[in-house]
């Protein structure tokens, strides 16, 4: 079965169009797929499918009959009482399929964005819901058409980047469609400053206002950067934008926002590049900041990253900056040589200092944590928003403060105004000053009487203002003015608000560990589909969406929802948990599998828990790098618990991602939990697993002491548990070590042994491996013909199972050693498999070896164009990974282009 919206409204069944002639069915069955959770009540569809005429329970049930009659496998055989629904997959629905290529693609950089948003774009095949008539889906026409036009800015903005041709060719129908649209305005303007300069862009301005009238100030102030100064050139590929979209419009706060640019922007010698916005929780310092950074992004080129400290969070202690700084390096294209703490810290400032890019640090908990994080020298800025005032900062660091307070009236009275619609506020106006004197001008107290107020009647009002008199209905009064206002109140009464459904998954939701959760986690926590409970929740201002598909509370309203789920029957809150964990737990491992599938783990689950099945390593990764920190909280939980299961099988099924992206600080914390956790609870084998992982964490922190002792550990425990193919796994891992120790003889030893437990119990993998590692060591003492035969052998055995990854890496071996031997035709062809399976790895940075090594073959042969082209992809592969390493690549390229051969 196949849904189309985006275009004309059709049903597919296989290749059959089926024909519904009631134009009230096709109506009925478009407006279901589009209600939250594909859920409506009778009401809502009858003021779609009759906007005219009264409510009538009876054409609702009619026309529900006749859906059912035209696709009995997607609706059920009985609805509950008033309301209709269906169960329809999302892959079969066009809408669906592009929010979810939308979704993805934001998680994704260059190129490979670019691409998926043209993907999703290619789903609209004209007008949505089209062929639709007598019915009013207005509404859902309007929700389609913003999603278009959401989608289409998001490709222009990338396209604006790193194609200009690209941009303006798409431009054009853009604005054609929507061109009253300020956002499309704002990039036209953009790309017309950065090509004709500022004449061309107030030229282009004027005749925007003449047609459409006054933008908004932003706007105004944004062509005023563009007009008056010299225009930044489009940003470079890979520019990290990182602020989190949606946000909601600023009232007031001009003069912070000034104390800002005074701070930041100016020459001034109080200038030091660092901004501290401070105040009580639910006050605006997010929001204030967001909005300041995205206003000035123009004049910082190469980028803006933004990381949530959580400082506050309910589930422990704040995350360490270590975990940060290798995701930030990671963003900008920097490999660490040493990635500890200290290492890291040092070559983010040294790459800060090198750009000028906008560094905002949120929901910081003390200075320490904060620190490492800091730009050094340099164009960049740093913003801090924090509920403690880090004075630490603001005397050594000489770090600008910018206090925030309550909303003064007016700007209290204009926030109301822009969530409730001046028509409600009329409705009410004698009502609105003593709300904005009963929340004391908090932003977040304001917005919970809007939401509440946008769910009822306009002359509901009064009745939400006698509510915030009684001090009895909540935990605190909203009545004081000063800094002592409680925000807890105010999130008592917006909680009191909520249907039953809303305020279950409200408890729900804090049991939750990470600092957000997927669409599909809530799915997994809700008794019943947990759309409708989700939106309620949002528009109550209890649960944000920062990233489209994922959710999360503030931190003052995850605190709030935790005593909720603290007041579960234990039972019921217990179960919860372990459902949590277990999603958790069966969804890492399910991509761990995917790029480790030789790795065993006793890890089993319920049955009805969704749990991915990603079809490529690439798919993997991006799942472990949406919910890593998710999963890493996890961890935090269960050790702090002593939950020793999820500590040592979560740990385990995050080491291969972790050291993929070299997070070997995060691995070598995490797996030390585990090695204590496995030791209470697992057999001495896992035991051992968990010590040789950790060993390999710490080879990765060039701690090659400490991972020898941790195998020799593993060596241990495994001889006395009287496990030879555990013990042959340890000291095959510490034969890697002993080697690189430049220590041949014991590395021979090791491997050995370990090849003669791997023959005898018919272990093919480690078989291999054990080979490999005696072929790297004859290689390393110039027997380059024992390193061939070793390797070769090695290499028919991998062939034979799906490890690409060993393939890859003993191909690399093999084109050393025809290198070293002066066969450059056979090096090439091993060289040119490595990079082909690294390729489909997406291990960019072994893919670029790859190709550096085998240009140096191609020039010795004297193919020296072949040499320039695997140079120039190498240099292309590196570029966002490493620039160091890119440039040095494009140095040979330049002195080979310069060679007179």
């Amino acid at each position: 079965m196949q849904f189309e919206l985006l275009g004309d409204f059709h049903a597919f069944e296989g290749d059959r169009r089926i024909q519904i002639r009631s134009m009230q069915v096709r109506a009925l069955l478009a407006t279901l797929l589009l209600a939250p959770g594909q859920r409506a009540s009778h009401k809502y569809i009858a003021d779609r499918l009759w906007p005219k005429g009264d409510y009538n329970p009876t054409r609702v049930r009619s026309c529900c009959r006749k859906l059912r009659s035209y696709f009995p496998d997607v609706m059920p055989d009985s609805n509950e009482r008033r309301y209709c629904s269906l169960r329809v997959d999302r892959t079969v629905v066009d809408y669906f399929r592009f929010e979810d290529k939308l979704e993805l693609a934001r998680l994704r950089q260059g190129a490979d964005r670019i691409g998926t948003l043209r993907d999703a774009l290619a789903e609209w095949r004209g007008e949505p819901l089209g062929e639709i008539t007598g019915a009013d889906l207005s509404d859902e026409r309007q929700r389609l058409d913003q999603s278009r036009l959401r989608a289409t800015f998001l490709l222009l903005d990338e396209l604006l980047k790193v194609d200009a041709s690209g941009f303006n060719r798409e431009l054009r129908p853009a604005l054609r469609r929507w061109p009253a649209d300020q956002p499309l305005l704002s990039l036209e303007l953009r790309f017309l400053a950065s090509t004709d300069g500022p004449s061309r862009v107030r030229q282009r301005y004027q005749e925007w206002t003449r047609l459409h009238g006054a933008p908004d100030a932003k706007l105004e102030r944004y062509v005023d950067q563009l007009t008056r100064r010299s225009v930044t050139k489009p940003a470079q590929p890979g520019v990290p934008r990182q602020l989190p979209p949606h946000r909601a419009p600023l009232a007031g706060r001009q003069a912070e926002l000034s104390a800002l640019s005074e701070a930041l922007l100016t020459d001034a010698p109080a200038n030091t590049g660092l901004a501290v916005v401070t105040g009580m929780a639910g006050v605006g310092k997010t929001q204030l900041a967001q909005h300041w950074a995205a206003s000035v992004e123009g004049d910082f080129p190469d980028g803006t990253l933004y990381v949530d400290l959580n400082g506050y969070t309910a589930n422990g202690s704040p995350e360490q900056p270590g975990q940060f700084l290798a995701r930030i390096l990671n963003d900008l294209g920097v490999r660490p040589r040493t990635p500890t703490v200290d290492g890291m810290s040092t070559e983010y400032r040294t790459e800060l200092a090198r750009r000028k890019i906008i560094v905002l640090l949120d929901n910081a908990r003390d200075v320490h944590q904060v620190r490492p994080l800091l730009p050094g020298t340099g164009s960049s800025v740093a913003i801090v928003t924090s509920r403690d005032r880090l004075m630490q900062m603001i005397v050594r660091e000489h770090a600008n403060e910018v206090r925030l307070g309550p909303l003064g009236h007016e700007d209290a009275v204009a926030l109301l105004t822009s969530k409730l619609g001046a028509a409600r506020m009329r409705a009410g106006a004698e009502h609105v000053s003593e709300i904005v004197a009963l929340c004391g001008g908090l932003p977040l107290a304001l917005s919970i009487v809007a939401a509440q107020a946008r769910s009822r009647p306009p002359e509901a009002l009064e009745e939400i203002t006698a509510a915030l008199r009684e001090e009895g209905t909540r935990l605190d009064s909203l009545g004081h003015r000063d800094a002592e206002l409680n925000v807890r109140a105010a999130l008592s009464s917006s909680y009191g608000t909520l249907s039953a459904p809303a305020a279950e998954l409200f408890a729900r939701l804090a049991i939750h560990p990470g600092p957000t959760i997927s669409r599909r986690a809530v799915g997994c926590l809700a008794e019943d589909t947990p759309a409708v409970a989700i939106d309620e929740l949002i528009e109550a201002s209890l649960l944000d969406e920062p990233v489209v598909g994922r959710f999360a509370f503030h931190d003052l309203v995850r605190i709030f929802a935790a005593d909720r789920a603290a007041a579960m029957r234990p039972e019921d809150h217990d179960r919860v948990d372990r459902r949590v964990s277990d999603f958790l737990l069966r969804n890492t491992w399910a991509c761990d599998r995917v790029l480790t599938p030789d790795r065993g783990l006793p890890i089993a689950g319920p049955d009805d828990i969704h749990v991915v099945t990603p079809a490529s390593p690439q798919e993997a990764m991006a799942w472990l790098h949406a919910e890593y920190a998710t999963v890493t909280a996890a961890v935090r939980r269960a050790h702090a618990r002593q939950d020793d299961r999820y500590t040592w099988l979560l740990s385990m099924s995050l080491v291969t991602y972790q050291w993929r992206t070299h997070r070997y600080a995060d691995a070598e914390r995490y797996l030390s939990y585990a090695a204590v956790a496995a030791g209470r609870v697992a057999g001495p084998a896992d035991q051992a697993m968990v010590y040789r992982m950790l060993a390999g964490s710490r080879r990765g922190l060039c701690d090659l002491e400490q991972a020898k002792a941790d195998l020799r550990r593993a060596i241990s425990l495994s001889e006395a548990a009287g496990h030879p193919l555990s013990v042959a796994h340890s000291r095959h891992s510490l034969g890697l070590l002993h080697r690189e120790s430049g220590e041949p003889q014991m590395a021979t030893e090791l491997f050995e042994s370990a090849l003669s437990a791997y023959r005898q119990f018919g272990d093919v993998l480690g078989e291999a491996g054990a080979l490999r590692g005696l072929g790297t060591v004859r290689f390393d003492l110039g027997d380059h013909e024992g390193a061939l035969r070793h390797g070769q052998e090695a290499l028919r055995l991998f062939l034979a199972t799906a490890d690409i990854n060993s393939q890859a890496s003993t191909f690399m071996d093999l084109g050393r050693v025809h290198a070293a031997r002066r066969d450059g035709h056979s090096a090439l062809d091993c060289y040119a498999s490595a990079a082909d399976r690294y390729a489909k790895l997406t291990y960019p940075r072994r893919e670029a070896t790859a190709l550096l090594e085998m240009s140096e073959v191609l020039n010795t042969l004297n193919r020296v164009p072949e040499a320039r082209t695997a140079l120039r992809e190498a240099a292309d592969l590196l570029r966002e990974l490493e620039p160091a390493a890119a440039n040095e690549a494009e140095s040979r390229l330049a002195a080979l282009s310069e060679s007179p051969r």
